[in-house]
């Protein structure tokens, strides 16, 4: 459990502990299960410094993520704060990328439609990089996801991020059925 002290300082929006804290999570597994604890917490700010924490994390070491997946998915789903469901967005395209396995590619898509159809353009494009991440893994979620990854890059506004996100789409209908 953390103390008052860490709680209040992961509400800083400039925290200096960013990094001492980022560091403690990637060498200290109880002090990564106390910041998970803390995910569902009903301070928006207290998640939103844990998901901050929680990019660097997946980025360093995706490894010491992998036991946590269903964690981080309904912790995904749930979120209603733009801020903490970006990070927690970032978080699952880099885990997509670095630990292929059957939970990512059976439940990841999933918890990432809704972002390509209700999500705002970067929630898009993040849904769309994370299913040509899995669609390496499985190139059936082409086939199945197609029309909903369609529908999704259609909806983006951005010229810019949408070309992106037609290129994604392009990228993953070469690799498989679609």
């Amino acid at each position: 459990m953390l103390d008052a002290e860490t709680l209040s300082e992961l509400k800083i929006l400039e925290n200096p502990g960013f990094s001492r804290y980022v560091k403690l999570a990637l060498e200290d597994p109880s002090f990564l299960g106390s910041l998970l604890e803390h995910a569902n917490s009903e301070d928006w700010l207290v998640r939103w410094g844990v998901s901050s924490i929680l990019v660097q994390v997946s980025r360093r070491r995706p490894g010491n993520l992998k036991d946590h997946i269903p964690l981080l998915l309904s912790r995904f789903r749930a979120e209603e704060r733009r801020m903490v469901r970006d990070n927690m967005g970032q978080l699952l395209l880099h885990l997509s990328r670095y630990l292929p396995g059957d939970l990512m590619v059976h439940d990841v898509p999933a918890a990432f439609a809704w972002s390509l159809e209700n999500g705002e353009d970067h929630e898009r494009y993040d849904a769309i990089r994370v299913m040509e991440n899995l669609a390496r893994i499985d190139p059936g979620l082409v086939a199945r996801y197609l029309p909903l990854i369609r529908r999704g890059v259609e909806g983006i506004d951005n010229p810019v991020v949408r070309e992106q996100a037609e290129r994604s789409m392009e990228s993953m209908t070469s690799m498989g059925p679609g």
